[in-house]
Order: structure tokens, then C-alpha cells, then sequence
């Protein structure tokens, strides 16, 4: 049962004071609705700083189907000493620990401020007023050593669940995508007239703050379904929770888990007004596209399972209730998280100049050392000369056909290094020898994010200034008495300290509502996550380094005409460019594909074509992995680098056994006719094409 509270006269809105804490899409579009209403608003904003900085500067927007709204609530920032004593403090996030929570709300707290949790998940307060034998207990898993309790005290708290849903467009911009509903209760389930005042404040401001009988009720409602799709989503990936319903094994999983969950309620006396299954077909024809943390996965934050699922855990343990299949889905989603966490480890800059200076220096004590024997040798070799001429063209052939290999794999193994995470430390390392104080021609390029904040993160896409043409004309009214020499300068200072940033430059300028309609169809229709669709529609120094690798060797390959060779470089480069996102990459890899069958089908002979392929394709994943495993494993950038190596001369190596043993012609001789199938069906499709 829910009621809703008439709206206070304008007097006690305007005297009421509102903090709304939180770095999320709910705590943004509170803070606009309430600031809209007359009420004394601030928002605390903790961690975001871009997104701060964005709405301290044009205030909060937010977009809906039918209208855009914006307010400035009264006080924006990050420090909630600035705002002072609260009537109401309004939490949307916790972090995981609860101490952080604790010491952000403890300045907004006077004798008489409630404090209204707004996450999903089970609050800290939980226990309090429970009236059963486990009232008064805590959540360690929500609030460790009790850091909430202590600090806020539970008599302060207020219950909320967000019956809306809305997301972060850009920094200072929210999309409001459904609903508007609020429901509100008091832990012992009475209506006070704290309670009645807030359900009509929020009201008034347009978020339909209804008061429930018993809040504990609502709350679990919100974490039944999430608890059991969310974990399965980050394990198998599924692009929406309607994916998972429809799967029979995955919809299995998620009745086990839901039917777990129900058992842990009703213990703490929660009441279901759904059964099991009406419940779990309404979330799935609800849910927006893509699981919260799968979403958190993709994006590289910390997943919410402490907030959301391990609770519940702890609750069963006290109440002795059995949830096998819970524990077993959660300990697997704890374990992809950990693994699938970006930058950790990641190997520093630093670190791989320490393992580079000395390779190098060592490489030129060795060449000198080379040209010094090859010296003396040379002066034994001219006394013989006519002996050795019979002995130079079967040695000169074999350094010829060494060195052929050798450059493979240079190519092969560079290729899987610069996939890995030693790609970004080549990209910090070329910043650092750039770096400096931003230059006016910086400060041009940057202008149209500065004023308007556009695209956030992304803003190279959109902003005009970042392409070369954007940069030259950004450079060129940096100042007007300067110099084509000095413009052109910098410019090139200005794009080359960020083509080695991680984001790099865009290949072209975007209309910000047309990427985004593209990288959500992309998203929806495909699984392909924006992030991967921003790295496609641009480069950075690791991509053009790895580029130029392939595209020498292809250039001075070309006139060879050696249809295995380009086979190889389609291998290396095609998986290099796949892994790593390059679309530079990617236009050589094509390029190489089309000389290969050419060539192959012009000596009628796919079997060596064939043969390169596999090993252009294992000599570049074998670095890579080796990398890969090492850093993940928290190794240094020396065993690492070294590893690479390694594991490719070994790669290469073997495959020359191989070739010599004739260990690969039954499987080159069946890639060869597959190719050459493809090749025929390729060419007739296009001569019917032709005629038609």
C-alpha cells in the first residue's frame, strides 16, 4: 500500500535544505528536479571530476523524449563542507568500505537531518527496528566495523528505492529514459512527519514520491531480479537481461538464484507481492539493453557485487539459509571481474625504458664489436678469395634466406608486442618527450571543449579542432601576428602530444547525435561496446607505429610477387589489428589479403600461402600472449619484454623444423584448397555480377 503526500507551500520549500550525494545519473536528475522546485539544493559530486566541471559550468541538463531540462542546483562541488547543515541528505552511491560515505555526509549533518538511502541494494540500516530476534545487528558487508552506523546513526535514516531509470549521455548531461517514481519509508514502517514532508517535496518537484507501509519490501523487489541477472550477465556476456530469459540453461540459473533470494527474505519477513516467474518475464521485458555490471565490466569500474549481491550472502548465513547455486554464480563473476580489470598491472613507462636503454647499448657494443671481426675476417678471406668463391653463393643464399627469416620475425613478434600493454607504455613514453605547459596553440585546439564542454572524454571526435585541417585553422587564429613556420609548428607540437594520449585523434570529425545513433545500433545490433567503436574511429602513436612495422615490410615485398609472404603479413596483422582495434592496421591487413590470393592464384599454388598464413598467425600470438600472462601476473616489464622475445625466436624456430619435417603439408594442403575455393567462388559471384 502507498499513499502520496500533498505538495508544502512554497514558504517551507524554499527554507527546506536538500543535499543530494552521488556521481550517477539518479543524484544528477534529483538535484535538477529539486533545484527546479525553488528548494536549496546542492549536489556533492565525488571522484567525476569532469563531470563537475561540466555542470558547474552549464549547470545540470537532461534530456527526455519530449523536452530538455536544465537548472544550476545552489551549490555544486565536491566538498561538502561548502554546503553546510542539511534538512535531508540524499545518498545514491556508497562506496564499498562505507568510511568514505561516512566522512562525505558527516558535514551535511545537524541535530535534526534525516539521511534517505537511495542505492540498490541493501542499506546499511537494515536491521534497525527490525522487530525480530536480529534487530539492532549489522551488515558487514555493507558497512564494515560499522563505520555508517557510528557516524550517521540509524534513527536518521529514511529508506528509498529509484523506480526510474536514467544514464550519464556526457559529463553534465543526463538521458532520462523512464520513469519518475520514488517510494519512501520509515525503517519501523510508520508515517512521520519527516517522511510526509519529503514525499511532498519531491512531489512538487516532478518525482511522484509515493510512502510504502513496509520500505524493506520495496527495496528487496529491486534487488530480486538484479542480483540473479546482473552476476550471469557478466559471465556470459548476454547483451540484455531478455537474452538471459530466453536462453533455457541461463533462465534456469536465474529461477535458482531468484528462488535463493526469496527464501532470504521472507526469512527477514519481506513479502512478495509477484510470484518467481511473472517477476523474472517483467525484468526481462523492462530491463534497459545492457546489465548494469556488465556495463561497469566493459567500462573498467569496480562491479557492484559487495553492494548488491554479497549482502545477501551474509543475510542467508544469519538466518541459516542454503544458497549453493548464489555462491557459486557469485564466486565465478568475482573471478571475472578480477581478471577482465583494466591496468592492473600495467607496466610503466619507466620500467620499459629501464629495459630498452640497456638493449640498446648493448646492441651497439655488439654491432661494433661485429664490424670490427668481420674486419679481420675479411682480411683472411681476400688472401683466399679464389678459394672461397665456390663456397660464397650457397653462403650468400643461406644469409639471404636467415635474414628473410629474421625480418618475419621482427615483423611477427612486434606485431603481438604492440597489442599488449606495452603499447600504452610506448605511447606515455613518446608524450614524455614532448612534455611541457600547454602552448596557445593547445589552448586553440582545446577551445570548444573549454567553452562548452562537448563530448566529455570523446570531445576529439566532435569538436573540430583535433583532425588536421581542425588543427591548422585552430592554430591559425591561436594568434594572429605569428608565422605560417610557427603555426605549422605548432599545430604538429599540438597533435603529436595527443596522438600519444590513449584516446589519440579522430580520423574525422563526428556530428555528436550521429556517432552516438551509430555506437548505439552498433551496440544493440551487434554487442559491440562503445568504447571499442570509439577506439575504430581513431589512432594513436602505438597504432601508427604499428602500421608503419607492416607497411615497410609490405612495401619492399611487393615486387617479390611471393603470394606466402603476403599470406603472413594478412595473418600477423589481421589478428593485431583485431586485438588491438586498429583501423590503420586493419587497411593493411585487407590490402595484404587481396596481393596474397592474386599472387597465389596466379603461380596456381595456395599450399605456401597457406603455410605462412599459419605461422604469420601463431608467431604473432605467442609474444602476445607471453605478455600478457606475465603482466597479468604482476611481472616486470623486463621479463616481460624479454618473454616476447623469447617466445617468438622459439616460435620461429620450430616452425622452420616443421617446414623442414613436412609436419604442416596435410594441414597447408587443406587450408590450400579451402583458399582456393573461396578464391573460385569470389571471382565467379563477380563475374555473375558482371553480367547482370
Amino acid at each position: 500500500m502507498s499513499k502520496e503526500s500533498s505538495a508544502p507551500p512554497a514558504r517551507f520549500r524554499e527554507a527546506v535544505r536538500i543535499a543530494v550525494v552521488g556521481a550517477d545519473a539518479a543524484a544528477a536528475y534529483m538535484a535538477l528536479r529539486l533545484a527546479r522546485s525553488g528548494v536549496k539544493t546542492t549536489l556533492v559530486v565525488q571522484g567525476e571530476d569532469v563531470h563537475l566541471a561540466a555542470m558547474q559550468r552549464h549547470g545540470v541538463r537532461a534530456l527526455a523524449e519530449k523536452e530538455e531540462l536544465i537548472a544550476s542546483p545552489d551549490i555544486l562541488t565536491d566538498d561538502p563542507a561548502e554546503a553546510g547543515l542539511q534538512d535531508y541528505v540524499i545518498v545514491t552511491e556508497q562506496d564499498r568500505r562505507g568510511a568514505q560515505t561516512a566522512e562525505t555526509t558527516k558535514p551535511l549533518l545537524g541535530p535534526g537531518t534525516s539521511v534517505v538511502t537511495a542505492q540498490t541494494g541493501v542499506p546499511w540500516w537494515w536491521f534497525y527496528r527490525l522487530g525480530r530476534q536480529f534487530d539492532g545487528q549489522r551488515l558487514e558487508s555493507v558497512d564494515p566495523g560499522g563505520a555508517l552506523w557510528d557516524a550517521i546513526g540509524p534513527e536518521r535514516a529514511l529508506g528509498c528505492t529509484i523506480r526510474m531509470v536514467a544514464e550519464i549521455k556526457e559529463p553534465g548531461v543526463v538521458r532520462h529514459l523512464s520513469g519518475e517514481g520514488l517510494a519512501l519509508g520509515e525503517p519501523s514502517g510508520e508515517t512521520t512527519k519527516r517522511l510526509e514532508a519529503l514525499s511532498g517535496i519531491l512531489t512538487d518537484a516532478g518525482l511522484k514520491a509515493s510512502i510504502v507501509d513496509s520500505i524493506r519490501d520495496e527495496i528487496w523487489e529491486g534487488i530480486w531480479c538484479k542480483a540473479a541477472f546482473d552476476p550471469i550477465g557478466v559471465l556470459t556476456c548476454a547483451p540484455s537481461a531478455k537474452k538471459i530469459a530466453d536462453d533455457s540453461a541461463a533462465r534456469a540459473v536465474a529461477t535458482a538464484m531468484m528462488a535463493e533470494a526469496k527464501q532470504v527474505g521472507e526469512a527477514f519477513g519481506v513479502r512478495f507481492g509477484a510470484n518467481l516467474e511473472k517477476r523474472l518475464d517483467q525484468h526481462a521485458s523492462k530491463t534497459p539493453v545492457e546489465a548494469s555490471m556488465l556495463d561497469d565490466l566493459e567500462a573498467g569500474r569496480d562491479l557492484r557485487i559487495d553492494a548488491l549481491c554479497t549482502p545477501v550472502q551474509e543475510m542467508a548465513r544469519t538466518a541459516g539459509v542454503g544458497t549453493p547455486i548464489m555462491d557459486a554464480v557469485l564466486a565465478l563473476a568475482r573471478l571475472r571481474a578480477e581478471v577482465a580489470r583494466p591496468g592492473e598491472p600495467r607496466v610503466s613507462a619507466g620500467m620499459l625504458s629501464k629495459v630498452l636503454v640497456p638493449v640498446t647499448g648493448g646492441l651497439q657494443i655488439a654491432t661494433a664489436t661485429v664490424a670490427e671481426t668481420a674486419s679481420a675476417v675479411g682480411s683472411a678471406v681476400g688472401e683466399a678469395v679464389e678459394w672461397a668463391y665456390d663456397k660464397a653463393v650457397p653462403i650468400s643464399r643461406h644469409t639471404a634466406e636467415s635474414a628473410s627469416r629474421a625480418a618475419k620475425w621482427i615483423h611477427d613478434t612486434g606485431q603481438g608486442i604492440l597489442t599488449t600493454s606495452l603499447a600504452d607504455d610506448l605511447n606515455k613514453m613518446l608524450a614524455n618527450l614532448v612534455k611541457s605547459a600547454p602552448t596557445i596553440y593547445d589552448k586553440a585546439m582545446d577551445a570548444a571543449y573549454n567553452e562548452t564542454g562537448i563530448g566529455g572524454g570523446l570531445h576529439r571526435l566532435f569538436d573540430g579542432s583535433h583532425t588536421l585541417l581542425g588543427a591548422y585553422k585552430a592554430a591559425r587564429n591561436a594568434q594572429g601576428d605569428d608565422g605560417i613556420v610557427a603555426r605549422a609548428m605548432g599545430m604538429t607540437l599540438g597533435l603529436f602530444r595527443d596522438v600519444t594520449t590513449p584516446a589519440g585523434l579522430p580520423f574525422f570529425t563526428w556530428d555528436q547525435d550521429t556517432y552516438h545513433k551509430v555506437a548505439d545500433a552498433l551496440k544493440t545490433n551487434f554487442g559491440l561496446p562503445k568504447k571499442y567503436f570509439a577506439d575504430l574511429t581513431s589512432y594513436n602513436a602505438a597504432d601508427i607505429a604499428s602500421s608503419l612495422l607492416s607497411g615497410t615490410v609490405f612495401v619492399f615485398r611487393w615486387s617479390k610477387a611471393d603470394a606466402g609472404d603476403f599470406a603472413r603479413i594478412f595473418a600477423s596483422t589481421g589478428l593485431a589489428a583485431s586485438v588491438n582495434l586498429n583501423p590503420l592496421l586493419l587497411v593493411v591487413s585487407l590490402v595484404a589479403l587481396a596481393k596474397a590470393f592474386t599472387e597465389a592464384r596466379k603461380a596456381g599454388d595456395y599450399k605456401a600461402c597457406a603455410k605462412e598464413f599459419a605461422e604469420g598467425a601463431v608467431a604473432t600470438a605467442t609474444p602476445m600472449a607471453a605478455v600478457s600472462l606475465i603482466t597479468a601476473a604482476g611481472g616486470p616489464a623486463s621479463i616481460a619484454l624479454v618473454a616476447s622475445i623469447i617466445s617468438g625466436m622459439a616460435v620461429a624456430k620450430l616452425a622452420k623444423k616443421a617446414g623442414e619435417e613436412k609436419y604442416l603439408d596435410a594441414l597447408a594442403t587443406r587450408i590450400a584448397s579451402l583458399l582456393k575455393a573461396s578464391g573460385d567462388e569470389v571471382r565467379e559471384r563477380l563475374g555473375e555480377a558482371k553480367i547482370s
